[in-house]
């Protein structure tokens, strides 16, 4: 099975401390806080995994940081951050193209958001599909009707943006619908196929352990279950970054 955090001692390195970099600049500008939250550490590992520069996702966080400027109190988890960061690798993108900047970011984000939705969207009818032209698939008809359900669920928050929802409002939404598919994903493994995921989620949070509570560890293994129960099944990961 292919680490979901790392492939050989010094690569685990390079990924620790992208991780750590990223949530301890985002606790020192919060201001309070020593450890990590899972979400949090789920996050930056996405942001990693999907190439974005550290200096990128630091900027972005920064910049969210000033924008919410006397509200910036509010600003609770590394979530929160998630526009930023994305605005902030559009941008570096855009000037590693010598593309101009464009005017309207905000129309641009919802634009890129909408595209992602309709991919993931298209993504799961077709494994559904795909599941009900195998006779063998039978057993997992039940999961190909969550991924179904799942995939209304994502044209309804398609509609809100098109309506005018800000993003980062339906990034928390795409969070959940994430959470849900992980959810049925990990219940229709094979019994076998669990314990070799959890064997290998111990294995390679070890590096990390030492910078979570006890919940926080449990509740990062449950995330990292998650991720490898949709790559068992095929399933496509519900995140804008593809990760």
């Amino acid at each position: 099975m292919t680490d979901i955090l790392c492939s050989g001692k010094e690569t685990g390195y390079r990924e620790t401390s992208y991780l750590l970099k990223v949530v301890e600049y985002f606790l020192k500008r919060r201001g309070r806080g020593l450890l990590l939250s899972p979400k949090d550490l789920d996050l930056a590992y996405r942001w990693k995994q999907a190439g974005i520069p550290l200096p990128v996702v630091l900027k972005g966080i920064a910049s969210t940081f000033l924008r919410a400027g006397s509200r910036s109190s509010s600003i609770q988890f590394l979530a929160y951050c998630e526009p930023g960061v994305e605005r902030s690798w559009e941008k570096f993108k855009r000037q590693r193209r010598g593309a101009p900047n464009q005017g309207n970011g905000n129309h641009s984000e919802a634009e890129k958001f909408l595209q992602r939705l309709t991919q993931i969207k298209e993504e799961l009818q077709g494994w559904a599909r795909e599941q009900a032209a195998q006779e063998q698939a039978k057993p997992k008809t039940e999961l190909a009707g969550a991924a179904l359900d799942i995939a209304g669920k994502l044209r309804g928050l398609t509609e809100d943006v098109q309506a005018g929802a800000e993003v980062g409002e339906a990034l928390k939404g795409l969070r959940h619908l994430r959470e849900l598919l992980t959810a049925e994903a990990l219940k229709h493994l094979p019994a076998e196929e669990l314990l070799n995921i959890k064997t290998a989620v111990r294995h390679q949070l070890q590096n990390y352990q030492q910078y979570m509570s006890r919940e926080v560890y449990s509740e990062t293994q449950n995330s990292l279950y998650g991720k490898l129960g949709l790559k068992y099944h095929g399933l496509p990961s519900l995140s804008i970054y593809g990760v």
